[in-house]
């Protein structure tokens, strides 16, 4: 089964294919190879692409290549049996002593009727079904193959010329692109370079060759490393559009990823907007803005900023679902929302020193309960006060703490104390279990699990909280 590929790699794989068609129309085939195999890379099931790649390619052994890999994805494809056929028989006939003399790639735009004819009468069914304008016949190679020399060695003469050693390495790159050995091909066009600095037709092999390392990198997120072969395609074409739109990406997700370290929220995320602008599936950058907007929310909401921490979390959410934003909102919008006393007989006493807590409606006591108070240091406040807000469970980011049937009472700072049920870790323990009795909480009030669901489940917002020492 074919994987689904994202909404926007598969835009770019028809964009390049739509940009090399053009290319092959125009008789640019170097550059309708390069732009249909980058298309290929980015999506190899479609049977059209692969067939136009067949089309633009050098030789009959290659265009096989690229009609049998069309004819796997449509068995039933006229097309590519039609191609197979012609190219098989162009197969049969060359000679054994080696491969065709190709004119020189400087050469092939202007030379390309030449090839047309020499397979017309065999592609007259992919010429009429398809459309296409078809020059030399090959595999998709980024560009042309090498040319052959037409000089042998001198009887005698022990030194190969320049362009024979050229030809030599023609072979091994094309092995170690197959392979996808982008290190191999860089030294092998760096080897020729050295004999021919002026060679026809290397540039296109290097853009290609970094255009697909970096891209191969990205994969791996190794984006550091992508941006230099990114930045080696500009400075071979800078009309380059992938390589360009790869490296900024890559710089913005970098970018934002030093933000988020230094607690940048606002300048993180501006550069993952930016991101997700030009990629709306670039590796986790969603889940990073999303993360970003709840820490923004965090940081508000500790300075008492609440109208700001609402706005970040609802922002966190716009980017996607997510348990700590939906709770970490419920719980600011509490507290935006004003208590409302109510005229009630009821009320809570807790005494410190004996660690209890005394239920009553009017006179009668209701329950009477053990109770932990805050640690030496973190003391509980002693006072009047009365329930402010109800949250069923409430969240505390600085211990990273589920707080159920939170009843709020009064505030410290920016950070609010309650009354609830004994935490829950991120493992799930229920922490300070089997301490009830004694003096560990962080300042809140804790009640055993089934205590503190009747108390919240009983207790209404405006309901008086006296705490004694």
């Amino acid at each position: 089964m074919s994987n689904v590929l994202p909404r926007s790699r598969l835009k770019r794989a028809a964009d390049l294919r739509k940009a090399g068609i053009a290319a092959a129309q125009a008789g640019q085939m170097n550059r309708a190879q390069r732009y249909l195999r980058q298309s290929i890379a980015l999506d190899d099931e479609l049977e059209e692409t692969w067939l136009w790649l067949a089309g633009v390619a050098t030789t009959p052994q290659e265009s096989e290549r690229c009609l049998r890999r069309a004819l796997a994805i449509n068995p039933h494809s006229s097309r590519a049996k039609a191609g197979l056929r012609w190219a098989r028989r162009k197969l049969a006939q060359q000679p054994s002593s080696g491969p065709p003399v190709e004119p020189p790639v400087e050469h092939r735009s202007h030379n390309w009727r030449y090839w047309a004819g020499a397979v017309l009468g065999a592609w007259l069914i992919v010429l009429v079904a398809g459309g296409l304008l078809l020059g030399s016949l090959g595999m998709g190679n980024p560009i042309a193959p090498l040319p052959t020399p037409t000089n042998t060695l001198i009887p005698g003469t022990p030194t190969p010329t320049s362009l024979q050693r050229i030809t030599t390495l023609q072979a091994p790159l094309q092995t170690a692109w197959e392979a996808q050995n982008w290190q191999e091909c860089v030294h092998i066009l760096e080897q020729i370079q050295t004999l021919n600095g002026e060679y026809p037709g290397v540039e296109e092999w290097l853009i290609a060759v970094h255009l697909a390392w970096g891209q191969e990198l990205v994969k791996e997120k190794q984006l550091e490393k992508a941006v230099v072969h990114f930045d080696a395609v500009r400075v071979l074409d800078r009309n380059e559009q992938t390589a360009q739109e790869q490296r900024l990406l890559a710089l913005a997700y970098l970018a934002a990823q030093e933000s988020l370290a230094a607690g940048n929220w606002k300048r993180a995320v501006f550069q993952l907007e930016a991101v997700l602008g030009l990629d709306d599936d670039y590796h986790d950058a969603r889940e990073l803005l999303y993360q970003t907007y709840y820490q923004q929310g965090l940081a508000h909401q500790a300075a008492g900023e609440l109208k700001s921490a609402q706005r970040a979390y609802e922002q966190a959410l716009t980017v996607q679902e997510g348990e700590k934003a939906q709770a970490a909102l419920a719980q600011v919008i509490l507290l935006l929302t004003p208590p409302t006393p109510t005229p009630t007989p009821k009320r809570i006493e807790v005494y410190i020193g004996q660690q209890r807590m005394y239920v009553y409606e009017g006179d009668r006591l209701v329950w009477n309960w053990v109770v932990s108070t805050g640690e030496p240091g973190r003391n509980t406040r002693t006072g009047h006060f009365q329930v402010l807000d109800k949250i069923p469970n409430a969240y505390a980011s600085r211990w990273d703490l589920q707080m159920p049937h939170w009843l709020g009472i009064y505030y410290v700072g920016p950070s609010e104390n309650g009354i609830h049920a004994l935490p829950i870790l991120s493992n799930g323990q229920r922490l300070w279990d089997g301490f009830l009795g004694q003096r560990v909480s962080y300042g809140c009030i804790i009640l055993g699990v089934e205590e503190a669901r009747l108390l919240y489940e009983w207790a209404e917002v405006g309901t008086p909280v006296d705490i004694y020492p």
